[in-house]
């Protein structure tokens, strides 16, 4: 398959797929997914390598890198106005904010 958006797709979806049984295969495969979205300035790729990047640092309770990628992913989507996909990154950062504790945020 040619590198292109379709296969920086690919490799999200694959990722996905292993977010819950394997994050951190799941993380490389968000590198491999953000890298190719980067050369091709791909921004819809881009976003969604960080935002399921996000969701798997979550997974592994490593908080503060999740928050990065997901404000990364959703300054991306509000970039190419994806309303829904903004959504889904504001419940994942409410996610974060509660499983790290700070209850106060996730409320905002």
């Amino acid at each position: 398959m040619e590198d292109g958006p379709a296969k920086a797709d690919l490799i999200n979806r694959l990722a996905v797929e292993y977010r819950e049984k394997d994050p951190g295969k799941a993380i490389e495969l968000c590198h491999w997914a953000i890298d190719l979205s980067q050369r091709l300035d791909y921004k819809k790729g881009l976003a969604e390598g960080y935002r399921t990047r996000g969701n798997c640092y979550l997974l592994l309770s490593e908080h503060e890198r999740a928050m990065a990628d997901e404000r990364l992913a959703l300054d991306l989507f509000r970039e190419i106005g994806d309303g829904q996909r903004v959504l889904r990154v504001i419940n994942i950062m409410g996610n974060i904010w509660r499983h790290s504790g700070d209850l106060k945020a996730a409320r905002c």
